[in-house]
C-alpha cells in the first residue's frame, strides 16, 4: 500500500524530516533516494508500507542518540579510566592535567569521585550503580579503576534497556503522554511502541471512524478514539486541557494513523542544541521542497556541531554557499529558522530571514561574487573574522553601507604598516569585489533601479586609474607615498565631501604633470557614485598587480 504525505504547516513539515531521518538511519541528502520504498516528490513523500518494518528500533535508537547522554558518560568514564591507569604509572603527568598541587588537600581519586557524583548519566545506570566512599578508594588500590569499567560495562551490556530508558525520558520532555511516554507504562517500551504504531500500520490492525475524516489528510478517515491533543504538542492548541477554546467544548480534531506517527516523529526533524537540564531545539522551515528542507536541516545540525556563535548567520552563509542559482531567488524567500525552548511549556520563536523580493534577486545575481568572500578575512588581536559573514549580517539587518569597506580597507593598509596589530587575509582585488557589491546594492535594494546607472566595466575602468597613479609613483620610487595618499582620499570618502577627493586628486595630478580622470567629474552630482567611484580608485592605488580577467565578470 502506497502512502503520500505532502508539506504543510512547520510543526508537521518537522515531522517529515524526523520521519526521513529515522527510515533512512540519517543519511545524506544524496542518498535520500537510496532508501527502498521512498520515494521524494517536489512537496511531498511516497512510501510503501513495508518502510515501516522495523521502524519502531530505529525510532528509539535515534531518540536515544539524540539525548546523547549514554555517549557522553562512556566518552567521560573512558578518560576518567585511562586517566585513572595513567596516573598509576605516571603521577605528574596527570597531577599537571588536573591541576593537583603536592599540598595534600585531594587525592586524584578524590577529584574523580567527586566529579563522577555531579556528572549527569543515564538514569539506568545511576539507579543500579553505587560508587565507592572515600575511604574504599583509599584503602583499596584500584577500586576506583575497577568502578569505572564497571560502568562501561553496565551501559554495554544492558544497551537495549539503556536505550529505551532514554527515549522515553528525553520524548517525555517534549510534553507527549502518547503510547509508552504515558507515566503508567513502566517498561517495555519498546514493544508498546510498536504494538501502537509499526504493528497496527503495517498489519492494518486499527479501526477507522466511519464519518471523520483525518484533520492532516482528509483523503483518508481519521483513526478511532485518535485525536489531535496534548500527545502532539501544547503550543498547537489542540488538548484536553484546552477544550474551552472549541465550540460548546466538543474537541473534535480528527487524525489519521500515518500523520500522527509523522507527529510522533518531529523530534527527530529539529536539531537539539540543549544545554544542561533546558531544552532548545532549532529547526529550518520551508513548504517548496522535500529535499530541501531535508538537505538544510543537515546543514544546520553540520554547523552547530562547530558550535558557531552567530548561527542565524552561519546558518545563512552556508545555505547561500550550497544553493543552487536557479532555486536561491525562490528558497531564500520562503525560509525560517524556528526555536523551541522547553517545549512542554513554551511557545517556538520563528525567525524569518525576511527575504524582499529585490533581496532575493540580488543575492541570485551576485551569488558567484559573493562565494568569492567566503574564505577572505581579517584577524585583530588573535580574532579572526571571515568578511563573507560580516556582509550578510550587514545585508539582513538592513546596515549595509560604504561605512564597512572604510573599516575593512583601513585594515588593510594597517596590515601593511604594523605587523602584529590586524592580519588581512584578503587584497585591494577582494575590496574592489565589495565595491561593486556595495554599488549594486544601493541601486538594486535602495535605490530599486532596474537598471545600473554605473556599471562593473566603469568601476573596473576607474580601479585601473587607480593602479596607473600607483605605478607612477613606485616608477618615481615614491612608493612610500601610497599609503599617506590613500588615507586622506579614505578620509574624503567616509566623510562625504566629493570636493574634497577632488582636491587632493586633483592635486596629486598636477604635481605629476598628468590627465585628471575624466570620471570623476561625475561624482560632484551623485553621491553613490561618488562611493563606488572614489572607491574603486583607492583600491587600484593599493594594487599591486593586475588582476586576471577584471571588468569581465571574474573580478577575484
Amino acid at each position: 500500500m502506497q502512502i503520500r504525505i505532502f508539506l504543510r504547516d512547520w510543526y508537521f513539515n518537522a515531522g517529515i524530516a524526523g520521519f526521513l531521518r529515522i527510515v533512512s538511519d540519517d543519511a545524506m541528502p544524496d542518498d535520500l533516494c537510496k532508501v527502498p520504498g521512498l520515494q521524494i516528490g517536489e512537496n511531498y513523500i511516497e512510501f510503501d508500507l513495508s518502510i515501516l518494518k522495523g521502524f519502531s528500533e530505529r525510532f528509539f535508537v535515534k531518540a536515544h542518540d539524540q539525548y546523547g547522554r549514554t555517549k557522553r558518560a562512556k566518552e567521560q568514564y573512558t578518560e576518567w579510566l585511562n586517566d585513572s591507569k595513567a596516573f598509576q604509572k605516571d603521577p605528574e603527568k596527570i597531577k599537571t592535567k588536573y591541576k593537583i598541587t603536592d599540598d595534600g588537600k585531594k587525592a586524584f581519586e578524590e577529584i574523580i569521585l567527586e566529579r563522577y557524583k555531579t556528572f549527569t548519566c543515564p538514569k539506568l545506570l545511576r539507579d543500579n550503580m553505587d560508587p565507592p566512599d572515600r575511604k574504599t578508594i583509599k584503602n583499596k588500590p584500584g577500586e576506583l579503576i575497577k568502578f569505572l569499567e564497571d560502568n562501561i560495562s553496565f551501559l554495554e551490556n544492558n544497551k537495549q534497556e539503556v536505550i529505551e530508558s532514554e527515549a522515553k525520558i528525553y520524548l517525555s520532555g517534549m510534553g507527549s503522554q502518547k503510547s509508552f511516554l504515558n507515566r503508567a507504562i513502566t517498561g517495555g517500551y519498546l514493544t508498546k511502541f510498536k504494538d501502537d504504531f509499526e504493528s497496527a500500520i503495517v498489519g492494518r490492525e486499527n479501526t477507522y471512524e466511519k464519518k471523520l475524516l483525518c484533520l492532516i489528510d482528509p483523503e483518508n478517515p481519521a483513526k478511532k478514539n485518535t485525536h489531535f491533543d496534548t500527545g502532539l504538542s501544547p503550543f498547537l492548541g489542540g488538548n484536553k486541557d484546552a477544550v474551552n477554546f472549541f465550540w460548546i467544548f466538543k474537541m473534535q480534531l480528527p487524525i489519521g494513523e500515518i500523520p500522527e506517527l509523522i507527529y510522533f516523529c518531529t523530534f527527530a526533524g529539529f536539531t537539539d542544541t540543549s544545554r544542561g537540564k533546558e531544552k532548545h531545539l532549532l529547526f529550518v522551515n520551508q513548504d517548496s521542497s522535500v529535499s530541501e528542507l531535508y538537505r538544510e536541516n543537515k546543514l544546520l545540525a553540520r554547523i552547530l556541531s562547530k558550535d558557531p556563535a552567530n548561527i542565524l548567520v552561519e546558518f545563512f552563509t552556508e545555505l547561500l554557499l550550497q544553493e543552487k542559482t536557479k532555486k536561491a531567488e525562490y528558497i531564500l524567500r520562503n525560509i525560517a529558522l524556528i526555536e523551541v525552548e522547553n517545549p512542554a511549556s513554551t511557545f517556538p520563536k520563528v525567525h524569518a530571514f525576511n527575504i524582499s523580493l529585490e533581496k532575493a534577486e540580488y543575492i541570485n545575481e551576485k551569488q558567484e561574487t559573493l562565494k568569492k568572500l567566503s574564505k577572505s578575512n581579517f584577524v585583530i588581536k588573535d580574532k579572526r573574522e571571515y568578511l563573507l559573514p560580516l556582509f550578510l549580517t550587514l545585508f539582513l539587518k538592513d546596515k549595509l553601507d560604504f561605512s564597512f569597506l572604510y573599516r575593512l580597507t583601513r585594515y588593510f593598509l594597517t596590515a601593511k604598516q604594523k605587523e602584529g596589530y590586524v592580519k588581512t587575509i584578503y587584497n585591494a582585488n577582494t575590496l574592489q569585489n565589495l565595491t561593486i557589491l556595495l554599488s549594486r546594492y544601493f541601486e538594486k535594494i535602495i535605490k530599486r533601479r532596474t537598471m545600473m546607472e554605473i556599471g562593473e566595466k566603469d568601476l573596473w575602468r576607474l580601479f585601473y586609474k587607480g593602479a596607473d597613479l600607483s605605478n607612477l609613483l613606485m616608477k618615481k620610487d615614491m612608493k612610500n607615498k601610497i599609503p599617506s595618499i590613500a588615507y586622506k582620499l579614505l578620509g574624503s570618502l567616509h566623510a562625504g565631501e566629493p570636493s574634497q577627493f577632488m582636491f587632493i586628486l586633483s592635486r596629486i595630478y598636477m604635481a605629476h604633470e598628468i590627465e585628471f580622470p575624466k570620471d570623476f567629474v561625475r561624482i560632484l552630482n551623485d553621491k553613490d557614485i561618488f562611493q563606488a567611484f572614489g572607491y574603486s580608485f583607492v583600491n587600484g592605488l593599493l594594487q599591486t598587480k593586475k588582476p586576471a580577467n577584471a571588468g569581465k565578470g571574474d573580478t577575484t
